[in-house]
């Protein structure tokens, strides 16, 4: 069964390129995107993720536009490589409120970002504000933030960069 197609799928930003005509098909498993800076790497996660619309060409998630329907986005989880973030919110709270834009219940949200908070090892800087923390406490939020919904289909943007040997 066929989860994630792209179709000559290309990117302008004005002049400049960021993707030319990708076309792949993927029926599961782990994938990783390699290649220079500059490659287009974080521009194809960002159309997968349903961030920006190719210029052209087509992509499908499930099936179905992620740029379109609300269902595919839920089922899928995405840690930016950027680092902007909340930082008046503690790690509890962010997690939290990404879980419940995913479309977690209000019931269920805290537990599911708890369960989170905890794979990726942050359960003792849980109630510390995100500002405080360092690259690698930021980038392990980020995952937690990327998971907590339970999605299908995970896009992680440089997951480990700023994150000590022993996290990875």
């Amino acid at each position: 069964m066929l989860f994630r197609s792209a179709d000559h799928c290309s990117k302008w930003y004005g002049h400049v390129l960021g993707v030319s005509d990708v076309s792949w098909k993927l029926s599961g498993g782990i994938v990783g995107l390699l290649g220079p800076n500059g490659a287009g790497k974080s521009t194809m996660i960002k159309m997968m993720a349903g961030l920006i619309q190719p210029s052209r060409g087509a992509l499908t998630v499930y099936g179905a536009s992620p740029f379109r329907d609300p269902a595919v986005r839920r089922r899928i989880g995405y840690a930016p490589e950027h680092e902007q973030m909340w930082d008046e919110l503690s790690a509890l709270e962010l997690v939290t409120a990404m879980a419940r834009l995913a479309g977690v219940s209000p019931a269920r949200a805290d537990r599911a970002a708890r369960d989170a908070i905890e794979q990726v090892g942050m359960t003792g800087a849980m109630y510390r504000r995100v500002r405080g923390f360092s690259k690698g406490m930021r980038q392990r939020t980020k995952l937690a933030t990327a998971i907590a919904h339970d999605p299908d289909f995970l896009l992680l943007d440089e997951p480990l960069t700023g994150v000590d040997p022993m996290a990875r």
